[in-house]
């Protein structure tokens, strides 16, 4: 394929249109003068964003606010968007990938930005008419389809898109039920009493939630589609709107032959380059080490897709950025109560961490602080938000909390003042707090990565 840049231009290929994907493009042509970026997709249509389908859904949003827009990429010249370009095959020591359509692109840089897909459980009927996942814009087309046609719905999955399909489909009239395999709903993001708490909330709202419940056959046939599942214990649901919402998996299809070092998904370093030092990936398909758990994860979250497409972004522009994966952030909304977890919330047993609760029964609010060596490193906030942005800041700038932390969540006079002595140190430069009597302990203010 033909590049319109100019000769000496450094040709960048972008795989993958989702925030890792455009963020980086945005990036590389603010940041490179003498850059080429060509980014391609598979699917039909510009880029979008993949947590606004389940609003939609809900009738909270209309379809034109899916499109994120190329913002600054649009009319630039050194930018090439390419839809309907299914990558078949990466060859990194040719520095070329080759589409499904057989033909071939070089490159000099790549950065893979190919995001997740629906995971596809061994379950027989998946493939009937009414089964669908919510993962892409035409999912949401044939869901809405289909609704005319439905009024019971089975959520299959309690995870973050499971529930919030559960929501959506709930606000459209629909009759839902939710089965999840696992003991307890958004294992990813809550602890079991968060858990018990959304559960409460969805069946106050008529909408059972069947845990520790496995599918093994989907019931219908190919001219009506789905009309019921079987469940291990012998108990059948019927439903005429079946979603599989059965988690995610790294989107490696293209990586497959290509030589690169792979687990569950894309091996990085810390500036996020794969084992093929021309070769970049980032988002949902990358694989990074988590220095607070000190093992490899995928954080599968749109925040971490485009903090990843920013650090690759400037690498492939010749800096040096690393990338501090952080922590995972969510904020969930169902039926007008809000919920937000930061890092870590369900850690090991053990001494390495410490955990501090907070409830108000009546009120039915719960929060919660994980910490590990006086900093937080994870925290939980359901229908009682207020404070939840100082937690994400001491967070992110790494403060040690060991004076204040039994106070926090209560929000005592000790934490309030150390935190306008917080705000002060960034005014003024210095930090000036008079330490009251019920610790000796000083106050240390680290941030990681400074400088860098």
């Amino acid at each position: 394929m033909a590049w319109t840049s100019k000769p000496r231009a450094e040709r960048i290929v972008i795989i993958g249109c989702g925030a890792a994907g455009l963020t980086a493009a945005t990036e590389i042509i603010a940041s490179n003068p003498d850059s080429f970026v060509m980014m391609l997709t598979g699917e039909a249509e510009p880029p979008y964003s993949r947590p606004m389908l389940s609003h939609v859904l809900a009738g909270e949003a209309n379809h034109s606010q899916i499109y994120l827009g190329l913002g600054a990429l649009g009319g630039e010249p050194r930018f090439d968007f390419k839809t309907d370009r299914c990558v078949e095959g990466i060859f990194p020591r040719q520095h070329q990938i080759i589409l499904t359509n057989g033909r071939a692109i070089t490159y000099d840089k790549l950065l893979i930005a190919t995001g997740s897909d629906a995971a596809q459980p061994p379950i027989p009927g998946l493939d009937l008419p009414g089964v669908l996942p919510l993962m892409t814009l035409r999912n949401l087309e044939q869901i809405e389809k289909r609704l005319p046609l439905s009024r019971k719905a089975v959520v299959i999955g309690a995870g973050l898109i499971g529930l919030r399909a559960a929501y959506a489909l709930r606000q459209r009239g629909m009759d839902v039920t939710v089965v999840e395999l696992l003991d307890r709903v958004l294992t990813s993001v809550l602890d079991n009493r968060g858990s018990e708490l959304v559960v409460d909330l969805l069946k106050s709202q008529n909408v059972p939630v069947q845990l520790q419940s496995k599918v093994v056959a989907i019931e219908g046939d190919q001219h009506q589609g789905v009309n019921a599942i079987l469940l291990e214990d012998g108990t059948r649901l019927s439903c005429d709107l079946l979603l599989q919402c059965t988690g995610v998996r790294p989107a490696l299809e293209c990586v497959v032959n290509s030589g690169l070092a792979t687990e569950r998904g894309i091996l990085v370093n810390d500036s996020l380059q794969t084992s093929h030092r021309s070769v970049y990936a980032a988002g949902d398909c990358a694989e990074p080490i988590n220095p607070v758990t000190s093992r490899r994860e995928i954080l599968a979250t749109w925040t971490q897709a485009k903090m990843q497409g920013r650090v690759a972004g400037r690498n492939l522009s010749g800096d040096e950025v690393f990338c501090s994966i952080g922590f995972a952030e969510n904020a969930i909304g169902f039926f007008g109560i809000p919920c937000v977890t930061f890092g870590v919330t369900d850690p090991p047993k053990g001494d390495q961490f410490e955990e501090i609760t907070f409830e108000r029964p009546l009120e039915g609010a719960y929060q919660k602080l994980v910490i590990k060596d006086d900093h937080i490193v994870g925290a939980v906030f359901y229908k009682d938000i207020d404070g939840s942005g100082w937690i994400n800041r001491l967070m992110r700038d790494r403060v040690n909390v060991s004076v204040v932390k039994q106070g926090i969540l209560t929000q005592s006079r000790e934490y309030m003042e150390f935190l306008q002595a917080l705000q002060a140190d960034e005014i003024r430069g210095d930090f000036q707090w008079e330490q009251s009597a019920i610790s000796k302990l000083e106050y240390k203010k680290r941030f990681d990565g400074e400088g860098k």
